[in-house]
């Protein structure tokens, strides 16, 4: 593999896997110029390429082969011998997700929050699906013997899917094979294997596999296989979203996003369709919901229901929109307007609206002014929940009267945007790989000045 190819890759694995890296500090507002280009499709639920090295070693995998322990790996029939993907027997050996008291600097536990005890357990992740929360776990190295490992748990401590991946070789024409996506939603399941083969790339293919959250670990048929044009050289298939009716892919590095439904494919974005790299989608039965990034400073909203074509629902140049999101009751929003010199903006609203699949009846309304917008907020049960800055701490915004309240993690990180929002149940991730959850609905609304 050229050493371009094998920098591409790594930065894939430092980059895909997990939430993105918006607002990373006090002038959230507008402080990301360079990243707001495009870079983070990963907490669109799923970018999917890998994790960061780094923290793939510190989620450390779980057993070895062999012993009581062992996870009993076997390879997934039906792939070329250079790809060989191997799942998990007994997935649960693989991860160990149990959630234990949040505690303060005096040892005192904090009401309605939970922690995992330990930096192994692997979370990266979680998609809400109606009553159920599912986990992104990941562990192993990708660079190491043994490689990278991917998987689906749940909240309540099953997993239900573990994959591992061959160790990404350095060697002129090697061939890389991984598990580029997965995604849970809409009571299904679905993961891409993909195969890169840098000697002969018109023997690459990708490949799409479906099932339930409860079942994808044992899935071994494939339901679409991409050809070598789709996977051709540098291009990589890292965002994956599903409901019960649809699922959607996005290509990078030109972030071309597609959906899929019985056998048929169509394409949203490129020549002739809505202007605009495709960041934050979401799903919501038979239609997708994105922003289409143009530029730095214009983006927009922009939908499809299945077999329409894109068109833009939301559009107030010259400002623009960012940070959307809906857990398909409620949607939410940042207007941000006049964008100075130093990245920030001279005013960031908080908008909100019902969902509607007829978006076009949609009625907005102001939330109320905020400091700071997020680029990537989790948007559900009637809160907007962000990360911010000095100090670290989330901001928990009430869609329905626009009070807020702050939560100061037990360790005083908050290491990503919040994984997802619910009524009584919001999880961040917090120092090293932990993750905590914790109630919203306990906390006093903040002071207003």
């Amino acid at each position: 593999m050229p050493l371009r190819t094998i920098a591409t890759f790594v930065a894939l694995l430092a980059a895909c896997d997990g939430p993105g890296v918006e607002d990373a500090g006090a002038r959230d507002s507008g402080a990301d110029a360079g990243r707001d280009a495009g870079h983070d499709a990963g907490r669109d639920a799923g970018l999917d390429a890998g994790h960061d090295a780094g923290r793939d070693a510190g989620a450390d995998a779980g057993p070895r082969d062999g012993g009581p322990d062992d996870p009993g790996w076997v390879r997934l029939p039906g792939l070329p011998d250079e790809c060989p993907i191997e799942r998990a027997l007994h997935p649960e050996r693989v991860w160990q997700i149990r959630w234990v008291p949040c505690v303060d600097a005096a040892g005192e536990e904090i009401p309605g929050c939970t922690t995992t005890p330990t930096r192994a357990t692997g979370i990266i992740g979680a998609w809400p699906d109606g009553d159920d929360v599912w986990l992104r776990m990941i562990g192993g190295d990708a660079l190491a013997v043994g490689g990278r490992i991917v998987g689906i748990g749940h909240v309540d401590g099953r997993v239900t899917a573990a994959w591992r991946e061959p160790m990404v070789s350095t060697e002129p024409g090697s061939v890389h094979c991984l598990v580029s996506a997965r995604a849970v939603g809409g009571g299904r399941a679905t993961f891409v294997v993909q195969s890169s083969n840098w000697a002969d790339m018109t023997r690459s293919r990708a490949w799409l596999y479906v099932g339930t959250p409860e079942t994808i670990g044992e899935t071994t048929e494939w339901v679409h296989e991409f050809p070598a044009s789709f996977v051709s050289r540098d291009r990589l298939i890292v965002g994956l979203w599903i409901s019960a009716e649809l699922i959607a892919l996005q290509a990078s590095p030109d972030g071309s996003l597609y959906s899929y439904r019985d056998g048929e494919w169509a394409t949203l974005t490129g020549r002739g369709t809505v202007e605009g790299l495709p960041r934050g989608t979401v799903i919501i039965g038979d239609h997708l919901l994105w922003e289409a990034w143009r530029s730095v400073n214009d983006v927009r909203l922009v939908h499809a229901r299945w077999s329409e074509p894109a068109a833009l629902w939301r559009d107030i140049a010259p400002s623009d929109t960012k940070g959307f999101g809906t857990d398909g009751i409620d949607m939410a929003w940042f207007d941000v307007h006049n964008r100075q010199p130093d990245d920030t903006y001279a005013r960031t609203e908080l908008w909100t609206a019902q969902y509607r699949r007829d978006i076009e009846d949609v009625e907005p309304r102001m939330v109320r002014v905020v400091d700071v917008r997020s680029n990537r907020p989790a948007v559900g049960g009637g809160w907007v929940a962000r990360r911010s800055g000095d100090p670290q701490r989330v901001e928990v915004f009430s869609l329905l009267d626009g009070s807020r309240r702050t939560f100061v993690p037990p360790r005083g990180y908050v290491t990503e945007e919040p994984y997802y929002a619910r009524e009584r149940d919001i999880m961040i991730a917090g120092a090293g790989t932990e993750a905590i959850r914790f109630d919203p609905t306990l906390l006093p609304p903040d002071p207003e000045p």
